[in-house]
């Protein structure tokens, strides 16, 4: 019950951020809650894992060890780490088509399954403090590992490509793809813009660079930077999923 739970409110965040960003900067806000909660969740496994380093190597009354276990220092990297992957998932909900939300829905289904084994296999290896943080950290990579071999194998043998894509004009094609989005906000307008040519480019250079460029480094690069913003995607949709699941835990043991 749950698990349908977490499915409801994940999808519905999506969905709120595809449908209010044409025309409200509030969509910020939404992406503010995104941030917290990812960074909550990134922030729980930092700390844990700091202290367990800390109580490992370091004397408590020495400074490292005051230093290694501070909370402020373990917030600046869960922030570094939440920022991105925020960032990604907003573009992903805002430019999202039904392709796009068929891979989250199996997304959706891929970190259930695989949080529900983690967290029993888990249970007989690990301390009962640290179960549930090691088993969402799994179920994480788990979840991205697929969606992006999924993804990768979909990408090029069922996903068309971009009405926007212009064989002949990398410019075309950027100017294309802009004119597709677009936000009465001007900070939501400008960022959507700029992640949306960026997806353009990425898409031209790894259908059209082949043809017309002999550097396979630079085929490669493109290649990699796209598989990076996918799985970023992907990790951010499953840290959300498990936050939301986490919380609707909390509240049934209230």
């Amino acid at each position: 019950m749950m698990n349908l739970k977490s499915f409801v409110l994940l999808f519905s965040v999506v969905l709120f951020l595809k449908l209010l960003y044409p025309m409200s900067c509030f969509v910020w806000g939404v992406f503010l809650l995104i941030f917290y909660l990812i960074g909550r969740g990134q922030f729980e496994i930092l700390y844990q894992y700091k202290r367990c380093y800390a109580n490992c190597f370091y004397n408590k009354n020495s400074w490292i060890f005051t230093w290694v276990t501070k909370k402020s220092l373990v917030i600046l990297f869960s922030g570094l780490i939440a920022l991105p992957l925020s960032l990604s998932l907003m573009s992903f909900a805002a430019l999202a088509d039904f392709f796009d939300f068929a891979f989250m829905l199996l997304s959706m289904v891929i970190t259930s399954i695989g949080f529900i084994f983690f967290e029993k296999f888990f249970h007989k290896h690990v301390t009962d403090k640290v179960n549930k943080i090691v088993a969402k950290r799994m179920t994480v990579l788990l979840s991205m590992l697929i969606m992006v071999l999924i993804y990768y194998l979909a990408s090029y043998y069922v996903i068309p490509v971009p009405q926007y894509l212009d064989p002949t004009s990398l410019n075309h094609t950027i100017e294309l793809a802009s004119k597709e989005v677009g936000s009465t906000c001007s900070v939501t307008n400008y960022f959507l813009k700029f992640m949306h040519e960026f997806d353009a480019i990425s898409w031209f250079g790894m259908t059209m660079a082949s043809k017309s460029i002999d550097s396979d480094y630079f085929i490669k690069l493109l290649w990699v930077i796209f598989f990076i913003n996918h799985a970023l995607v992907f990790a951010a949709l499953a840290r959300l999923q498990l936050e939301f699941l986490t919380i609707l835990q909390i509240k049934q043991t209230q």
